[in-house]
């Protein structure tokens, strides 16, 4: 992943997104199902799920990591860390639910088998949002979405990983 991409005007753009309650309650109604007890977000952004999971349990510790750099000025919880999805900084099994939120199709398909074997190394269980296969990017949404497959393609690839197509949250993706 690019990270300079991931700019803060890139977080800034996604901000509407990213605080939109309605969808942050629908992750939180599935995640329930789940009954976690940790979570690590990967791919987490400024880290508002984090923090909103955390109004409704904050006796779970989650915990949120992304490699932007913008993260480093604008994450808006110190339960967000800087680091490499590629190299996640945790013992295995750290967390009961390794989850991730309109991330991997961010990731170039070269690099999703590494991110998807450390998810499992640091997780008992593993949980995805991904905003699959979409005919209608434009130009600008396809330099972020640089692996645009459907569903079953996904499922195919990370097949010990719980997926949702991200489209079912609601809000702009």
């Amino acid at each position: 992943m690019d990270n300079k991409l991931y700019s803060k005007l890139y977080f800034k753009r996604s901000r509407t997104q990213q605080h939109y309650r309605p969808r942050l309650r629908h992750m939180i109604k599935i995640i329930e199902k789940l009954n976690p007890k940790s979570i690590l977000d990967v791919g987490c952004g400024h880290g508002f799920f984090v923090g909103f999971y955390k109004m409704y349990y904050p006796d779970i510790r989650v915990i949120g990591i992304d490699g932007a750099d913008a993260i480093l000025t604008e994450k808006v919880s110190n339960d967000i860390f800087y680091g490499d999805a590629n190299m996640i900084p945790f013992e295995d099994k750290s967390f009961d639910l390794v989850m991730s939120s309109d991330f991997f199709e961010h990731i170039k398909e070269e690099e999703i088998d590494r991110i998807y074997s450390e998810m499992k190394r640091v997780g008992e269980r593993m949980l995805s949002f991904i905003a699959v296969e979409n005919k209608e990017l434009t130009d600008k949404q396809l330099q972020y979405h640089c692996t645009n497959k459907p569903l079953e393609w996904w499922k195919k690839k990370l097949p010990e990983m719980i997926i949702y197509d991200s489209r079912i949250l609601g809000g702009k993706i």
